[in-house]
């Protein structure tokens, strides 16, 4: 496997890696999720034909967040043990690869990240019909409370009873969720998601304003995962099609699948997705078609040519059949493909910035000189390409993007990330006023921020997401106001969340328990508590999932069990979905000045560690007694134990062990009483 090995916490750092399980005993390969940090491997490859054993400890679950793919095996079997989770995330969505001769045994849990706004989804249920979970146990998360916890929904209609425990969440006139009945040419909405299976060949169209603390009524709106675990359908998969009807078809695969190979019989070579960012009637969204071009070999969207070849994990379509013969779509573990794309996620509109440029009239009125386009996709490349389109320059008051050497009118290029930075390249400037109108258009980048910096005023403007920015400028004599790089957008992460507490309270045990609280939850990953036994070098010692994570209050507790008798600071990270940090204060607690174990003033342990695996132990002020000496390795295991009889205020020993690897360990100290003391060492 690649990947970096965390030397605090003695695990692997997988979650940017490849793990390649190869295997070379002959027998299948034992998997746990507590191996990795986060629990979380990028992409996992089984290259091992004796497959792969996940371990079944819930506490131990396996989380993918790329790939879960084959590498040139045949009848290996991926045995997950009912503990593996495909991960969907704002960034990308896990993909279940080619399992063509292979197989997958037990179930998965298939994530599908929805972005924060109240609008219908055409979603796909990528789990085997026979052993489907029903739409409660998934969707509405096994009929959980109504509070904000980023998974699930409210499923809301006209029958009832209503309420987490009821068959429905809400009323409401029309069903939240229904499925696409070709026969009557309609849909037909969920009446008991108590008794509903959740899998189906067709997908659902469903109104989500958020998770299951997304209050229904209020239509608010939120992020949310919407998550199903059961048993992944593989092998090929046919659905039919009536003669001149529309057919929904659920995507069948935890992939994304590729339009140009799927097969089509008597069926136009054409399909429609729905796009939750659509305007549409009533702002919920609206659907859209791709036709097939045999000349480009892409399939592009009908109006304005824009190329989508892909339908991805969790998303449902539509297509068409012959007006006289009925036909099918055969969608084949081949036709899979890699990697994930934020069309679903942020709407098939491309997020896009128009920025117009404006010189002011002798009676102060304005007119358009010049202007520039940027859109984002991942579908674009950010090199220089035949999706870019160069500027050629006016007599005056020019304005374009650089990238590199070349000046640009249009460019199109991958999602705005928090370190992107736009610059601008302005020419043929007069002496006169400006004006530079910022134009966003589907910018759902909640967790980002854009900042207009103005180098030759030294002035910085936020720029909005969702309305016109308009900004002010004059260039005068000063040849620094005419600047070509004078303007630039500088992208970072929004700040995720204010810490408005932290305090740290050690306990009788001697273990220390710290609190914090915060505010304006949102777009935070997880938390870290971090630990540090000089104030300033500090270490993570456990992680915190979030309560909120919408823009709320939250208050949080974690106790470290190993807490030092001597002074502890504590501080807390908070992470960005967007990879930028926020921390609390540090907490300080001091150092214990007597306790049972240790009658006397402060008692400390100094270790060293030889080559030869031999540790010399001094034992500072601890009370005569009896006295037993464990060392322990990463995993908990027990490497030495040693009981000892202490008689002076410096008591030294020597535990002879074999050579210890190299790694983390710790050496504990227990008393008559039970009561502990622990020191951790690597070995290096």
């Amino acid at each position: 496997g690649v990947g970096i090995m965390n030397a605090t916490a003695g695990k692997m750092k997988a979650d940017f890696g490849v793990v390649e399980m190869k295997g070379n005993t002959g027998v299948a390969q034992n998997l746990s999720g507590n191996w990795f940090v986060n629990k979380t491997i990028n992409i996992l490859t089984n290259a091992n034909t004796k497959g792969i054993l996940v371990a079944p400890v819930p506490a131990d679950t396996l989380l993918i967040s790329e790939a879960l793919d084959y590498n040139a095996v045949t009848g290996s079997t991926i045995t997950t043990n009912d503990n593996l989770t495909l991960l969907s995330r704002l960034s990308k969505t896990a993909n279940f690869g080619n399992a063509t001769g292979n197989s997958i045994v037990g179930k998965v849990n298939v994530e599908r990240y929805i972005f924060a706004r109240s609008a219908w989804r055409l979603l796909a249920t990528p789990i085997q019909i026979g052993t489907s979970p029903t739409v409660s146990q998934a969707w509405r998360e096994s009929n959980a409370a109504h509070t904000a916890t980023g998974y699930g929904t409210r499923i809301t209609g006209p029958t009832g009873p209503f309420g987490a425990a009821g068959i429905l969440d809400d009323f409401s006139v029309r069903p939240s969720m229904k499925s696409y009945n070709s026969a009557i040419n309609d849909y037909v909405g969920v009446v008991n998601a108590n008794t509903t299976p959740i899998a189906n060949t067709k997908g659902y169209y469903v109104f989500v304003r958020g998770d299951r603390g997304a209050a229904a009524i209020l239509g608010l709106s939120g992020i949310t995962n919407m998550r199903i675990k059961g048993d992944l359908r593989t092998g090929n998969q046919v659905f039919p099609v009536i003669a001149n009807k529309f057919e929904s078809i659920g995507n069948p695969f935890a992939s994304r699948i590729d339009m140009r190979n799927v097969t089509k019989t008597n069926v136009a070579n054409t399909f429609y997705v729905w796009n939750p960012n659509n305007t549409g009637l009533y702002n919920v969204g609206g659907y859209e078609a791709y036709l097939y071009n045999a000349a480009s070999t892409n399939y592009e969207r009908v109006g304005d040519g824009f190329v989508r070849n892909y339908i991805e994990s969790g998303e449902a379509f539509f297509v068409q059949s012959n007006v006289t013969t009925s036909g099918s779509v055969t969608i084949k573990e081949t036709d899979k493909g890699n990697g994930s794309a934020n069309v679903s996620r942020l709407g098939v509109n491309v997020p896009t910035l128009d920025i117009t440029l404006y010189a002011q009239n002798a009676d102060s009125s304005m007119y358009i000189t010049d202007g520039i386009k940027m859109n984002f996709d991942n579908n674009y490349s950010n090199a220089i390409d035949n999706d870019d389109v160069r500027k050629i320059g006016n007599s005056y008051d020019n304005i374009g993007l650089k990238n590199g050497a070349t000046n640009l009118i249009v460019e199109r290029r991958g999602n705005l990330q928090a370190s992107d930075t736009l610059k601008f390249n302005m020419t043929g400037m007069r002496v006169a006023n400006y004006k530079l109108n910022v134009d966003p258009s589907v910018l759902n980048y909640p967790g980002l921020e854009a900042i207009f910096v103005d180098k030759f005023l030294q002035t910085r403007t936020a720029i909005s997401f969702t309305d016109v920015t308009s900004i002010d400028f004059k260039t005068t004599t000063d040849a620094a106001s005419r600047a070509a790089d004078r303007f630039m957008i500088v992208f970072k992460a929004a700040p995720s969340v204010v810490f408005t507490n932290i305090a740290a309270v050690r306990n009788a045990d001697k273990t220390v328990t710290v609190k914090w609280n915060v505010d304006n939850e949102v777009n935070v990953e997880k938390y870290e508590l971090e630990y540090s036994t000089d104030g300033i070098n500090f270490n993570e010692i456990a992680t915190e999932t979030t309560i909120t994570n919408n823009g709320g209050v939250a208050n949080y507790s974690k106790t470290n069990n190993n807490a030092s008798i001597e002074k502890n600071w504590y501080r807390i990270k908070a992470n960005n979905v967007f990879g930028a940090p926020t921390y609390s204060a540090i907490a300080l607690v001091n150092e214990v000045t007597k306790t049972d174990i240790n009658t006397k003033a402060v008692s400390t342990i100094v270790l060293k560690v030889n080559r030869a695996g031999q540790v010399s132990v001094l034992l500072n002020n601890y009370a005569a007694g009896k006295y037993i000496l464990v060392i322990t390795n990463a995993l908990g295991q027990v490497v030495k134990q040693s009981k000892v009889n202490i008689n002076t205020d410096k008591f030294t020993c020597d535990l002879k062990t074999s050579a210890l690897s190299k790694g983390n360990y710790q050496l504990t100290v227990i008393n008559n009483n039970g009561e502990k003391a622990s020191v951790a060492f690597v070995v290096l």
